[in-house]
Parts: structure tokens; sequence; C-alpha cells
């Protein structure tokens, strides 16, 4: 492996949402095609930018790929529940936090409440047609007299494809699942050495201009209503080889079930001034780079007259 070059405070974009972070010192060693190698302080990091590459590892070798990092020595704090308790958090964090000391209990809740409040904001500040898109479709499949329930889930395909497009633009781990290498591995001519850690850096993925045309760009009609297109969203979404998401059939169940019954029963408006002028904000999207997660948004929901008697069932 060629020697490092050294760089003390140099400083790297993780994702266009999340503050730029300084890592001083590091050996930045190698980058080869889609994948970058660090040494951090005497520890190897593998960052993997494409979907395909990480498959590759992380499923076909999952067996060498599926340890998770562990810390040499003892940890300094022995949950995030002290280390939250002995720091000076912003009440948005201290939220985010409280959800995943609760995570335990409630998998893939983050999930669930990150891709919600997403859908409801594009869907009432960037793209007032793809609502109205996506609710004619519920109209005319489910009807104006039932809920639209688990079982509509496949005649929904565009609805599915909003939801998996709020997925791929702001995914709620950024930076998925770290995983650890068990031995000695090499790909591609790269030699990648014992206990590295694993990093899948899925806001790239989903990003990725050779797989996603035009990718900054909100367009739930670039999947074409195919599960196998969306599924190149999903997949990288909820990890890879044995710690992907153990919960993830139940987590887009709950998302589907939750949007679908949104836009059947409500309209979803940004909020007016005193002029009666729409105000669209920015995306208000934070997060600590493992982690993101949608700030406080105005909107306003109203009843849909035709399916307001629905509301009652819920």
């Amino acid at each position: 492996m060629p020697d490092g070059r050294f760089q003390s405070g140099k400083r790297y974009t993780v994702h266009r949402y999340t503050p730029t972070i300084s890592i001083a010192p590091i050996y930045l060693t190698m980058i080869v095609g889609n994948i970058i190698y660090l040494n951090v302080l005497g520890t190897p990091i593998v960052v993997i930018n494409s979907a395909s590459t990480a498959r590759d590892l992380m499923d076909k070798r999952s067996s060498i790929y599926s340890d998770r990092p562990r810390p040499d020595n003892e940890m300094v704090v022995p949950s995030i529940c002290s280390a939250a308790l002995s720091s000076n958090l912003s009440p948005e964090l201290e939220e985010q936090l409280s959800f995943a000391a609760f995570s335990a209990l409630a998998a893939g809740l983050d999930t669930v409440c990150h891709v919600d409040k997403s859908s409801t904001f594009h869907t009432s500040h960037d793209s007032p047609e793809i609502q109205a898109e996506a609710r004619a479709e519920i109209d005319s499949c489910v009807g104006n007299h039932r809920l639209p329930t688990l079982d509509d889930k496949d005649s929904l395909p565009f609805v599915r494809s909003v939801i998996t497009e709020v997925m791929r633009l702001y995914p709620p781990g950024p930076l998925g699942v770290p995983h650890s290498l068990q031995q000695d591995d090499v790909y591609n001519d790269m030699f990648l050495p014992k206990k590295s850690i694993i990093i899948p850096n899925v806001w790239y993925m989903l990003r990725d201009p050779e797989v996603f045309n035009k990718p900054e760009i909100f367009n739930p009609s670039r999947y074409e209503g195919l599960d196998s297109e969306m599924q190149k969203v999903t997949d990288p979404t909820f990890g890879f080889g044995r710690r992907v998401c153990p919960g993830r059939y139940f987590a887009e169940n709950t998302i589907f079930a939750i949007v679908a019954t949104l836009l059947a029963t409500c309209e979803i408006l940004p909020p007016s001034d005193s002029t009666g002028k729409e105000c669209k904000s920015e995306v208000p999207v934070a997060g600590t780079g493992a982690i993101a997660f949608y700030g406080p948004f105005e909107c306003i929901i109203k009843p849909r007259p035709e399916t307001s008697h629905l509301l009652g069932k819920l």
C-alpha cells in the first residue's frame, strides 16, 4: 500500500445539509474508484461511495464484513443518555437523542418520522402538482368511501414513488451503519486491512449521477412506478449485508400507511402571508452526519370535503 500523505486539518464535506467536518490529523492513503481509504490516528477507515461496490463487499462477502466497530478501550461514557446529560445540546439534537435512546423499544421510529415529515414538506412546499397526482391515484384506486390500506400498496405505485424520492434526497442515515472487516481482504487490487471500519456513504450513493439523472431534482416519476427502480433507493437506505435494518419492512409499511392516509384525507399547503401570498421556506434539514432529521416548518393541513368523514375512523 502506498504511503499516505500527512494532512493536518484537512476538511471534507460529508453532505450539503450537514456542517463541514474537520479531520485532523489524518493520513489520506488511497482513493481508488469509488473507495476512499483513510488511516485516522492508526484506525483504518474505508468509505464506499458506490452502491454496487457496497453490495460486492458487504452483501457478497458478508461473512467477513458484518462485524460492528468496537472500541479498543473502555468508553468514556457508558451510553448516549449519559453523554446527553453532561453536554450542552441544542433542543433539536436533544429531541433526536431522546428518540435514539428509545429506539431499542421502537425500532425505525426515527426513520418513519423523518420520511413522514419530509414527505409533508415536499408535497406542500415544492410540488403541489405531484401531491395532486398522488391524490388522484388514491381516489382512482381506493375511492372516497374508505381509507387506504396496505392491501392497496401495489396499486399505488406513484404514492410509493413519492416516498422513495423523499428517502433518496434526504436519507435518515446519510452515512449508513458502519461495518467492521474481520480479516484482511483485497478488492480490485486494493488491500483492505483487518479491523477496517467500513462506512457506506449512502448520501452519495443516492445522488450518484451515474445512477440517477439530475439527482438534485425532486422527481418521483424517475422510477416509472417500477419496484426494480425504487430498490436502487430503498436497498442502500436500509443497509447492507447482515447489518441491514431488521425493521425495514415494518418501517416501509408504516410510512406508506401514514403518507397515503394523509394524502387521501387532507390537502397540504404552504403558509401564506398577510397578503395571501404563499411563503415557501428552505428545506429544514439538520443533523450530525450520522443521522439527519427535519426541523420545524410551517404548513397548512386542511381536511378534504369529499373524504373528511373518514377522519373519524383514524
